[in-house]
């Protein structure tokens, strides 16, 4: 039973060895209730992992994973709504062509507005783009430290 289950912060708890593994895990005083409280929780974070470069890389995993998911939920419901706006604009465009009484004031006003929406949402999907790209690259980081550790 790992001796860190039922500690809850505080002094160091029993079992705990209270010299090299304190290093190991970055534990500067073991007997310091405050940094037992601050390291308490580098401990959590590091639980099942080997270092803390490996849990850093996990949880950059963990983010790049939430962001894709985020991404391409976004932009399958974007182009759901791109093609609803693109039938309306082609009914638009056959109101313009029949020649039968059309209100070019109400073409224009809602040529203007389907043209807003889809400018918005295309920068909803872009900015999505541009966080999952950054995750990208903050897990390629992680990944190379990681190969850093095993080579």
């Amino acid at each position: 039973m790992d001796p860190m289950d039922d500690f809850d912060g505080g002094s160091p708890p029993e079992g705990l060895p209270q010299s090299q593994d304190n290093a190991v895990f970055g534990i500067a005083n073991g007997n310091n209730k405050e940094n037992w409280n601050e390291d308490l929780e580098c401990l959590r974070n590091t639980k099942g992992f080997r270092s803390q470069k490996e849990a850093k890389f996990h949880a950059a995993v963990q983010r790049l994973l939430d962001a894709e998911e985020s991404l391409v939920s976004k932009h399958i419901h974007v182009c759901a709504d791109q093609q609803k706006l693109l039938e309306e604009e082609m009914q638009l465009l056959e109101v313009l062509n029949s020649g039968s009484g059309y209100d070019v004031d109400a073409y224009a006003t809602r040529l203007q507005e389907i043209l807003t929406a889809k400018r918005e949402s295309i920068a909803q999907v872009q900015a999505k783009l541009d966080h999952f790209v950054r995750l990208l690259k903050t897990e390629e980081k992680a990944s190379q430290n990681m190969q850093k550790r095993h080579d």
